[in-house]
């Protein structure tokens, strides 16, 4: 895909925040380094291969900013836009139902496509910000790392062709009172070739609170939530931040 196409789906000129993301555009906070999920542009500039941000398909852009319409590059439909959204549509139904497992767990009756390139690090030492993460890794290419309170050492886990990596999010360790923990983790590509990886990011209704405990006092939504987590790293606008105090 050309670079310049590339550059008109950025996705921090979407109001969404959807579309291709540049190797260097998210920097969390605390993180010395931004995060560094695809080569330079001029590398990749004939390559298919994007890291590109996704969402449910809404056809206007609703206030603040979390609702709207997805942006698609210009490629074959059976080349990118059929297989993603028929892969999100699916691993958002393997979310819904692993959100119903963990509240039966309480006793009570919510995608992103990367590059790495070799000998990179994609993600610093973090944690998923939500709810349920669900991550297809490309099969014999490791990366992801857990990192072990106990033992005080990352663990790292194998990519299985067929098998997913399911995490918890802080707002599910916080909403839980800790009884979920969310993993700590990294992504380092220590191969000598490229590594994909696709994560669909589930956290539920964006104007949802706390459904793991009823009882929460605070009244915090995902939405109050994503804001005040990725307001700096996805320089969201000051609308939307406005929007969700």
């Amino acid at each position: 895909m050309p670079k310049e196409e590339k550059v008109e789906l950025l996705f921090l000129k979407n109001p969404c925040r959807r579309g291709y993301e540049a190797s260097g555009d998210s920097h969390r906070d605390g993180d010395a380094l931004p995060d560094s999920k695809e080569t330079p542009l001029e590398r990749f500039s004939n390559d298919d291969n994007l890291s590109f941000y996704i969402g449910g398909e809404d056809p206007v852009v609703e206030p603040p900013g979390f609702h709207g319409p997805n942006v698609w590059p210009n490629l074959p439909e059976e080349k990118f836009h059929g297989p993603v959204w028929d892969y999100y549509a699916e691993t958002t139904k393997l979310s819904r139902t692993i959100w119903e497992i963990l509240l039966q767990g309480l006793g009570s009756a919510i995608l992103g496509k990367a590059r790495l390139r070799p000998g990179s690090l994609a993600w610093g030492r973090t944690t998923d910000f939500g709810g349920v993460t669900v991550l297809l890794q490309q099969p014999g290419k490791e990366g992801l790392e857990v990192y072990q309170e106990g033992t005080q050492e990352w663990l790292q886990i194998p990519s299985i062709e067929g098998v997913y990596a399911i995490d918890c999010g802080d707002m599910i360790q916080k909403w839980s009172g800790g009884e979920y923990k969310s993993a700590r983790h990294r992504v380092i590509n220590k191969g000598d070739s490229g590594r994909l990886s696709c994560a669909t990011f589930w956290h539920g209704d964006f104007n949802a609170t706390n459904s793991l405990n009823p009882n929460d006092p605070s009244k915090d939504t995902v939405g109050h939530l994503l804001a005040k987590r990725f307001g700096n790293q996805f320089s969201l606008p000051k609308e939307v931040l406005m929007a969700t105090r």
